[in-house]
């Protein structure tokens, strides 16, 4: 998930990727710093994260961008 005018992205990983996926998780590595070298914010968060958690980590990665973080009702 990604928000292409503040260039931030948003990577979530479920709860086996580290373990049960290994080649997607190293595979993930390297994405994530390309990614990161054309200019882009990755917040990087896994399942077991609560989500006041996420939002404010979605927050403090707009804030950075000066960009207002606006989510959907529900979402």
């Amino acid at each position: 998930m990604g928000w292409d005018e503040p260039m931030i992205g948003l990577d979530a990983d479920g709860r086996a990727v580290k373990t049960a996926d290994r080649p997607r998780f190293i595979h993930d590595i390297g994405r994530n710093e390309l990614v990161r070298r054309q200019g882009w914010l990755d917040v990087h968060v896994v399942a077991e994260h609560r989500r006041a958690f996420i939002v404010h980590r979605l927050e403090e990665a707009f804030a950075q961008r000066q960009y207002p973080l606006r989510l959907r009702p529900g979402s």
